[in-house]
């Protein structure tokens, strides 16, 4: 039983770190071509929310007209910095207008996968140290 209590953990944190990393890196390739294609402009704060310990802000901008409207985890002091109504700058594609992101913020979904992965390696680790079997 000792030893299945081990792997259930691991496995999970292995896993939600796999899928965090997998989001990151898309997300990291979305950064560097807006950093490279983008073009900055002004948003309006509409709303934002709480999940968990995940901050997020719903903002919008205007091009040539048309509405855009998207929502952004952020740290927490921009949350509580930025009410309804607040001016923010973003950059978006020119080709593509729905793809923004808030000048910055950081790649929350890293962050996560690092820490994810590193209480996989944790957990391995103190298995380890305490010399607890692997297989049974």
């Amino acid at each position: 039983m000792a030893i299945r209590c081990l792997w259930m953990p691991l496995f999970l944190f292995v896993t939600l770190g796999l899928l965090n990393g997998i989001r990151g890196t898309r997300e990291a390739r979305i950064r560097r071509r807006l950093r490279r294609e983008g073009i900055d402009t002004d948003a309006v704060v509409v709303g934002h929310w709480v999940m968990g310990d995940a901050y997020y802000v719903t903002y919008r901008y205007y091009r040539q007209g048309q509405p855009y409207k998207h929502e952004e985890q952020v740290g927490s002091s921009k949350y509580q910095d930025w009410p309804r109504g607040t001016v923010i700058h973003l950059r978006y594609l020119p080709q593509n207008p729905s793809v923004m992101r808030i000048i910055g913020e950081g790649n929350h979904y890293l962050h996560r996968s690092l820490t994810s992965l590193a209480c996989a390696a944790f957990i391995v680790a103190m298995a380890i140290l305490l010399g607890l079997p692997w297989w049974t």
